[in-house]
C-alpha cells in the first residue's frame, strides 16, 4: 500500500502526521481488504482507501475516542462506498456497435 505511505509522507501539518501515523496507518490493511471486497478490483479499492483516509483527517477533530478509530474508518468508507453507487447508478452507459 504504498500510495498511503506517498500520501502520509505528503502531510505537511506535523499534527496531521502524527495522527496519520498512529491511529490511521495501523488500520489501512484491514480498510484495504474490506474495500476490495465492497469494489472487486484494486483499483477501485485503492481510491475508496484513499477517499476514506482523505476524509478521516480532513475529520480527525470529529473523533471523540482515537481509540475507536478502527470503527470510525469502517463508517467512512462504507459511506464512501455508497455515496459511489448512489453517483453511479444515474450514469448511463452506453455501447457503440463497429
Amino acid at each position: 500500500m504504498d500510495f498511503l505511505v506517498k500520501f502520509g509522507a505528503g502531510l505537511s501539518d506535523n499534527g496531521c502526521r502524527e495522527n496519520f501515523n498512529k491511529y490511521l496507518l495501523p488500520n489501512a490493511e484491514v480498510i484495504y481488504r474490506v474495500a476490495f471486497r465492497l469494489c472487486k478490483t484494486s483499483q477501485g479499492a485503492e481510491d475508496l482507501v484513499q477517499e476514506t483516509y482523505y476524509l478521516a483527517l480532513k475529520n480527525f477533530h470529529q473523533l471523540k475516542d482515537p481509540e475507536r478509530c478502527k470503527y470510525w474508518l469502517f463508517a467512512i468508507l462504507r459511506n464512501v462506498f455508497l455515496k459511489d453507487i448512489e453517483k453511479n447508478k444515474n450514469r448511463i452507459e452506453v455501447e457503440f456497435d463497429s
